[in-house]
């Protein structure tokens, strides 16, 4: 009898970590055709939520060269829900300053900045769901932006 409470227990505590640990539920790329983004050239991203219920964050990992010429990216994102709400919202993000270039890999020349565009973030609904990101640089081309990678997490 003491064992098979011993073994009950302990499967009970496994399930419970298990189902409180982050899950990616969702992870993709945009890659850049020109190693740049340019203006009219829209990074969209398609993924489904089948679970409603919980909290989510969505992150964002910016992969760029030390082609890019700024010190911030300027973005905009639009969420669509499968209802077909949008979601608006604008970025100010610093990828470099003087002292410091956010380095991603060792064994290249590529550098990253993972942003999170949103906490906590609960959707309404199960469906499909897209996300568009806009280059909002004051220039037609924005060079050393070479791709962009979503990932969302429920926990």
């Amino acid at each position: 009898m003491n064992h098979y409470f011993r073994l009950s227990f302990i499967t009970l505590i496994a399930a419970l970590l298990t189902a409180c640990q982050p899950e990616a539920v969702h992870t993709s790329s945009y890659t850049f055709k020109r190693s740049g983004w340019n203006s009219f050239e829209k990074a969209a991203f398609d993924f489904t939520i089948d679970q409603n219920r919980g909290e989510y964050d969505l992150y964002l990992d910016i992969i760029y060269t030390s082609d890019y010429p700024r010190e911030y990216l300027t973005f905009a994102s639009q969420l669509q829900s499968p209802d077909g709400e949008e979601r608006l919202r604008n970025f100010h993000e610093r990828l470099r300053t003087k002292d410091e270039i956010y380095k991603a890999y060792e064994n290249t020349e590529e550098f990253n900045k993972k942003i999170l565009l949103g906490k906590d973030y609960t959707f309404k609904e199960k469906g499909s769901y897209k996300l568009i990101l806009e280059n909002r640089m004051s220039k037609m081309q924005t060079p050393g932006i070479r791709r962009i990678e979503l990932e969302v997490i429920r926990h």
